[in-house]
């Protein structure tokens, strides 16, 4: 079986072009399965309160940087056992209210966990979702939709296919 040189001129980009869309949708399929875990005594501690957090899957004996954000405070640093667990009580930040996150990171290997927080009351927090009420402060939306792409790309692989039997036949 041969294939002449116009066929495959016509071929070969809609096989590349139907690679790389397909590709774009593959790179998001599966999580790391080995990542660092963190889990909280308590998300919604008193002002100035105190939470206790449990945290895994880091390097064995790896010192770990504990930080409060919206603000960035480091409030612990701990270093990991053995197994790359460590156990940690750190204090809430004075003056921090309403949501927050405690971010833990491995400072060699990089790894990472978020526990979220809201500290005080929920009630005397304001809904930053809420209709009419955006301060601008919330991440925009990033990120595309491949899922035309990947038609697209499967169109056009298809039709280059098409066009190959078309011109073998004649």
């Amino acid at each position: 079986m041969s294939v002449s040189l116009r066929g495959a001129a016509v071929l070969a980009p809609a096989v590349a072009a139907g690679a790389l869309l397909f590709g774009a949708t593959a790179a998001t399929a599966a999580p790391y399965l080995d990542e660092p875990v963190a889990s909280a005594s308590d998300t919604n501690p008193e002002v100035g309160g105190s939470v206790t957090l449990n945290l895994d899957g880091y390097e064995p004996l790896e010192q770990i940087g504990v930080d409060v954000h919206s603000k960035v405070v480091r409030v612990a640093t701990v270093r990991a056992d053995a197994q790359g667990a460590a156990t940690v009580t750190v204090r809430m930040p004075a003056g921090f209210t309403c949501e927050h996150y405690i971010e833990s990171t491995g400072l060699t290997s990089g790894l990472v966990t978020r526990v979220n927080i809201v500290i005080g009351d929920p009630a005397d927090c304001r809904d930053a979702d809420a209709p009419g009420e955006d301060d601008g402060t919330d991440l925009p939306k990033t990120g595309a939709a491949v899922g035309g792409l990947a038609a697209a790309g499967a169109f056009l692989t298809l039709g280059g296919v098409a066009l190959v039997r078309r011109r073998r036949s004649s």
